[in-house]
């Protein structure tokens, strides 16, 4: 679950309205100047014909910081009038006008007047009507808290395409309203069947409350109001994410609010990684100390064994001599595994070591196979040598599979 965040961290999902120098927009808007000082023409209300036409150009032109300049400085001329003419000029320059073009138009549109930039969105097609309807969505609720548009979802079938676009862009809405309804975000939340959207949403949720608090406490507040018994493990899932957002923030503090919500239903699955394998990269030692001081459990033990796997990933140059040493640590077992797997291709000697010491047995065998038929292709009297010298540490089945390779006989 940890993984598929950090999936979506890294992509262009997380941020689909990017506000592009907005605070240098808004000065340019308000001295009513352009690139390099050229009046932009701020003022007065255009008439519905002007602000057609200026809008038309502004998609022609080819420079993105210059577009976007031109673009602001009409939109502080929008008013109830002319918004209708900036729609008809969306439409007329569909090949041109960008989704972040569509979206600050919209956006300003939804601010006059929710109903009217819905009934545009509603009769476009294709593109238009997808992007320009979840934008719409999402400045309506963010407005007004999402009771205009929950009351729209209403009317809308929910086998239909639009109703999923309707739900998501509430949800994302909803934490970004000052007077955002928790209740009903995670009602919409949980009727969500595709948990891999849910999951995005609950990122989306996330970052949307952290733009409106940077110090995490309306993200907190949120998660730990969620049912425990949410549909589909839904709080465990928006823990892990606020774990793992909260770790790229200050990973002690994360720390400090995880343990002191003591032992609760939804600290299972990947929770424990969420927060310990930022911690183990940011501080090795103390990370895996916080992770050990957590209660003997498999999300425990899992979370040891990934991120051994992340350090060694991430810092390599490290990370073999650090764990050399803490995994002699006896509560430290869990991680054996990933360091025998990972030293394999490099070091088969070693890590025939590390993996006899492996407690579970499954893990013991495939990665003692892995390394010693990595051994076997490398140096034959070698392998043939440590078999002879360990072959009561082996199963029955593997060492008699062992001595047929070493042999050179087909099985």
């Amino acid at each position: 679950m940890a993984r598929f965040f950090r999936k979506y961290l890294s992509s262009d999902h997380i941020f689909p309205s990017p506000a592009i120098g907005v605070a240098l927009l808004i000065a340019w808007a308000t001295l009513g100047c352009g690139p390099g000082g050229v009046s932009s023409g701020a003022g007065a209300p255009l008439d519905p014909e002007a602000m057609e036409t200026r809008l038309t150009d502004v998609f022609t032109e080819p420079e993105a910081y210059k577009r976007t300049i031109l673009l602001a400085a009409v939109l502080e001329r929008m008013d109830l009038e002319n918004a209708p003419a900036a729609g008809r000029a969306l439409k007329r320059s569909e090949l041109l006008a960008g989704k972040y073009e569509l979206d600050a138009i919209l956006s300003k549109w939804t601010a006059l007047d929710a109903r009217g930039a819905m009934d545009w969105a509603a009769g476009r097609t294709g593109t238009q009507a997808r992007d320009g309807m979840a934008q719409v969505i999402f400045s309506w609720t963010a407005l007004d808290g999402g009771k205009g548009a929950v009351e729209f979802l209403g009317t809308i079938p929910p086998e239909k395409e639009r109703y999923r676009v309707v739900r998501n862009n509430i949800i994302k809405g909803l934490a970004a309203s000052a007077d955002g309804d928790w209740e009903t975000a995670n009602q919409l939340l949980a009727g969500i069947s595709d948990l891999d959207n849910r999951q995005y949403l609950l990122l989306q949720m996330s970052l949307g409350l952290i733009r409106r608090d940077q110090q995490l406490g309306l993200l907190k507040d949120w998660v730990l109001s969620i049912p425990n018994d949410a549909e589909s493990g839904m709080k465990t899932s928006a823990f892990t994410v606020a774990l793992d957002l909260y770790s790229r923030v200050n990973v002690q503090s994360a720390a400090e609010w995880y343990d002191g919500l003591g032992l609760q239903p939804y600290k299972v699955d990947d929770t424990v990684f969420a927060l310990g394998g930022p911690y183990v990269l940011k501080a090795p030692d103390e990370g895996f100390r916080w992770i050990l001081a957590q209660p003997p459990s498999a999300t425990r033990d899992s979370a040891l064994r990934d991120a051994a796997y992340l350090l060694m990933k991430k810092q390599p140059a490290t990370a073999f001599d650090f764990l050399r040493e803490k995994v002699k640590e006896p509560e430290m077992a869990p991680a054996v595994f990933a360091l025998a797997h990972f030293t394999a291709s490099q070091w088969p000697e070693e890590s025939l070591e590390w993996s006899l010491r492996i407690p579970h047995a499954g893990e013991r065998k495939k990665s003692v196979s892995l390394a010693w038929k990595t051994l076997l292709a490398r140096d034959k009297p070698a392998a043939k040598a440590w078999l002879e010298a360990n072959g009561e540490h082996l199963s029955d089945d593997q060492f008699k599979e062992f001595n047929t390779l070493v042999q050179g006989r087909k099985r």
